[in-house]
């Protein structure tokens, strides 16, 4: 329960403020991130606490840029990630005639996981970005081991794209559980 004691001017406290979006409404309230004083108005309930409405905003574990040291690990983790679950998945295709959608639904979890991690925990758009291309790696390199690649090299030296479908459902399915492993 939320209670808010208005002074008077009989009774000024100097602990009260004044709201900067109603100037004209005295409070005891700030915002648990940024100290702000804050009105019931203006206020934004939130799992940590009561926000402003600009803190309320920040979205994910990372309300600012993460550091560049989070982008080279995230990126180291997943290309390992990709290279050992691609090699993995190249294997297991063979052995496993129509469990390659669920394969790649596992290998996507895993790779996403690996990246996750190697961000730790944080999320954003260039952290399912590093996802999403080592989840590309990843199902290259397993086509690549299969001896079914879905994109492969033309005589003179230029890619090109084989039209396999379950090779690109498949792909694009662990690719976007990847993705979604590291989202918001």
């Amino acid at each position: 329960m939320l209670t808010l004691a208005i002074n008077t001017e009989e009774n000024s406290d100097p602990e009260s403020l004044v709201c900067p979006v109603h100037p004209d409404r005295e409070t005891y309230l700030r915002c648990a991130e940024c100290g702000r004083p804050i009105c019931p108005e203006c206020m934004v309930q939130t799992p940590v606490g009561t926000k402003c409405p600009e803190c309320a905003k920040h979205r994910g574990r990372t309300a600012g840029q993460a550091k560049p040291i989070y982008y080279a690990r995230a990126a180291g983790a997943g290309l390992g990630t990709a290279v050992v679950g691609g090699f993995v998945l190249g294997l297991l295709r063979g052995m496993v005639p129509f469990g390659s959608i669920i394969l790649a639904f596992l290998a996507g979890m895993v790779l996403g996981e690996a990246v996750s991690r190697g961000a730790r925990r944080q999320t954003g758009r260039n952290f399912q970005i590093i996802a999403g291309l080592s989840g590309i790696v990843m199902f290259f390199f397993a086509g690549y081991f299969t001896g079914f690649p879905v994109i492969g090299v033309n005589g003179i030296g230029l890619f090109f794209f084989r039209p396999d479908p379950i090779g690109w459902v498949v792909g694009l399915l662990g690719t976007y559980m990847a993705i979604t492993k590291v989202s918001d």
